[in-house]
């Protein structure tokens, strides 16, 4: 019985292991009869998208989402490298998708994606870095697209 069990994880991977861990689950979906609910504080919406969930929820597990404070959408303004050489990039973010940094083509845009995955870290509004690896492609009305993530960003108002 789960009563109110808490899980807080930060992406669908994550979740997937805290759900094998916590109840013992391989990769087949056996595992200890449960039942009850598990409240999972989350940051991304990508996270929903864990492939344990249904297992859980055909159990009669209630999932209970809980999205983590402070988290905000934010979108890639502008990339650039403070030294050709260099592998690392500073990224402005924005909020309003208009103010982003947009693509023409789906390819270009995939592949900027794709390196961008391996992880963007950030000054975090919870303290510290955090390290951003679920970002989202979306395809504008105009047919561009732009980048966005859900993390836990520092707001600060324009000026």
């Amino acid at each position: 019985m789960l009563d109110y069990r808490r899980c807080d994880v930060n992406n669908a991977a994550e979740l997937d292991a805290a759900i094998r861990d916590i109840f013992a689950l391989d990769q087949a979906g056996r595992g200890d009869e449960i039942s009850g609910a598990l409240h999972v504080d989350y940051i991304s919406e990508a996270t929903k998208s864990a492939s344990l969930i249904p297992t859980l929820e055909a159990r009669g597990v209630e999932i209970v989402w809980r999205k983590k404070p402070n988290v905000r959408k934010g979108y890639i303004r502008r990339v650039w490298r403070e030294r050709p050489e260099d592998n690392h990039h500073t990224i402005e973010f924005c909020e309003f998708a208009k103010d982003a940094l947009y693509w023409s083509g789906r390819e270009s845009a995939e592949r900027d994606l794709s390196d961008l995955e391996r992880g963007v870290t950030i000054p975090s509004a919870w303290g510290g870095s955090y390290v951003c690896r679920e970002l989202t492609l979306e395809q504008l009305p105009s047919g561009e697209y732009v980048i966005s993530l859900e993390a836990p960003f520092i707001y600060t108002p324009k000026s």
